[in-house]
């Protein structure tokens, strides 16, 4: 597998650079390059699925969100700097954690059955797209937001 613009905002070579300069990246610097570009796959696929853009895309059938036009101050044919960091600062965090597969419930403090009172205790909470990052895209497009694992009704 090799990372490309077809599939990943950012090359393995760029991804290297970045986490040589960052602290607490170990787990980074730790991993081959086949697990560095695995995790690097996800973190933009979960972008794409999880963000809604601004602008449309670039071209018809790319196959990445990026490239956009009609992005106030952008270039058609540019990917923001913002969009290749928040891809890595996504890929590190899913090296230790599948934020996709959390157990339901994750962050539940507390439950009760009648009347229903859910609790959640939000600093335990593991987010789909850590807000760090959604907080760097934030004006290149808006966060989807978390799909819910279970339903209340009365």
């Amino acid at each position: 597998m090799t990372l490309d613009s077809s599939n990943s905002y950012v090359t393995l070579t760029e991804a290297n650079a970045y986490f040589a300069a960052r602290l607490y990246s170990d787990t980074w610097e730790d991993a081959t390059d086949a697990e560095k570009e695995k995790v690097l796959l996800m973190s933009r696929r979960m972008l794409d699925l999880y963000m809604t853009w601004k602008g449309t895309p670039a071209t018809s059938g790319q196959s990445l969100g990026w490239p956009r036009s009609g992005v106030s101050g952008l270039d058609s044919d540019e990917i923001p700097e913002a969009v290749k960091a928040a891809q890595l600062e996504l890929a590190l965090v899913l090296q230790g954690t599948d934020t996709t597969a959390l157990p339901d419930g994750a962050g539940l403090s507390s439950m009760s059955a009648g009347p229903v009172n859910l609790v959640f205790n939000q600093e335990t909470r593991v987010k789909v797209i850590p807000d760090h990052v959604v907080f760097m895209l934030s004006s290149l497009g808006s966060f989807r937001g978390e799909p819910s694992s279970f339903s209340v009704t009365r």
